[in-house]
């Protein structure tokens, strides 16, 4: 439940809200008046003042651990990185703007993309990425020889190395066990090098997967956490927690999730810790790294990887793992716009 000025408002009518502003751009300011303001209050006649309430304690998305922040993408209109100015390199067919959950997004289409440069990025022990996406239709699952747009997994944002595909992954694909339905599969998640005394390093892959219902057609936030003192991991939809599963790492329970080095309780088995990132090449969003054709590190393109067909918009990447009130009040801020 939501708590707003006293009342207890379900995630369903924020739900419905946040459909009818999509289809009613126009209308978001009197939807956020209308939400945030004492109703009975409001003198139409007299000169507007209005103040927002404060959201937990944060007035702007910008005041949530501003600190921490260590990359953010706010496409309005440029691509551009605005916490390290990281440079970006578009693809040929360079990716366009469309109408955003706040001002301007990414669009993507079947061969664009965007690479930029590692930055401080890599040197983050604990993590956070927060992601805007609108994923126009479901995709289909692709059976040819090569990716057709449209078809098959998505890449929305990873960080890439010289010896893996994806050292850290967000993307979706479709979920073929609910026909009829728009359900995605999200993996999200990253591969950490660890140092074992008295044995060679290995790397510890977790990249659980959400599924996320009703995922097509209109903006829904995706946020991943991973905290280095306690190793939890936590994946959330529009601010709430989600259950995940995956058969690529040990996740096998409800997020959130300790991460460890092997099996659960196998011998030898201990909490990740810190994330260590395994000489990592650089950042793309937008698609798979494999469609740079780098063949020296291995990244060739193949046709189960293809380019994000939709848009995406207020990308943040925090060196901390936000907490749960943070990570609602993020949700509900970006989506009034503030």
């Amino acid at each position: 439940m939501l708590l707003i000025y006293g009342s207890e408002v379900s995630i369903e009518f924020m739900d419905l809200i946040r459909r009818f502003k999509q289809y009613l751009p126009q209308c978001s300011m009197v939807i956020a008046l209308l939400i945030n303001a004492r109703c009975s209050n409001l003198n139409l006649n007299s000169t507007p003042n209005y103040a927002l309430p404060a959201i937990n304690g944060f007035n702007s998305s910008a005041a949530v651990e501003p600190s921490n922040l260590i990359a953010y993408w706010s496409f309005d209109g440029d691509f551009n990185e605005s916490q390290q100015n990281l440079t970006p390199t578009p693809s040929n067919q360079a990716p366009t703007f469309v109408t955003g959950i706040k001002g301007q997004a990414y669009q993507g289409k079947g061969n664009t993309y965007i690479t930029y440069s590692m930055g401080t990025i890599a040197k983050a022990q604990s993590l956070t990425i927060s992601i805007w996406f609108n994923q126009p239709t479901r995709p289909k699952a692709n059976t040819t020889a090569s990716y057709i747009a449209g078809e098959g997994a998505q890449g929305m944002l990873m960080v890439y190395s010289d010896s893996a595909y994806q050292i850290l992954d967000i993307d979706n694909e479709l979920y073929t066990t609910m026909p009829g339905h728009d359900t995605l599969v999200f993996n999200a998640g990253f591969e950490s090098l660890v140092t074992i005394p008295s044995k060679k390093d290995s790397l510890v892959v977790a990249i659980p997967q959400g599924y996320v219902a009703n995922a097509t057609g209109f903006w829904t936030q995706l946020v991943m956490t991973y905290d280095a003192t306690t190793s939890q991991y936590a994946l959330y939809q529009n601010g709430q927690i989600m259950g995940v599963s995956s058969y690529w790492s040990s996740a096998t329970r409800m997020s959130p999730f300790t991460v460890d080095t092997g099996k659960p309780g196998g011998s030898g088995t201990f909490p990740l810790g810190v994330l260590k990132f395994n000489n990592p090449l650089g950042l793309i969003i937008g698609a798979f790294p494999q469609v740079l054709n780098l063949p020296h590190y291995q990244l060739t393109p193949q046709p189960m990887y293809g380019n994000f067909q939709g848009a995406l918009d207020e990308i943040r990447i925090y060196k901390v793992a936000l907490t749960a009130i943070e990570v609602s009040s993020l949700y509900q801020l970006e989506f009034a716009g503030r």
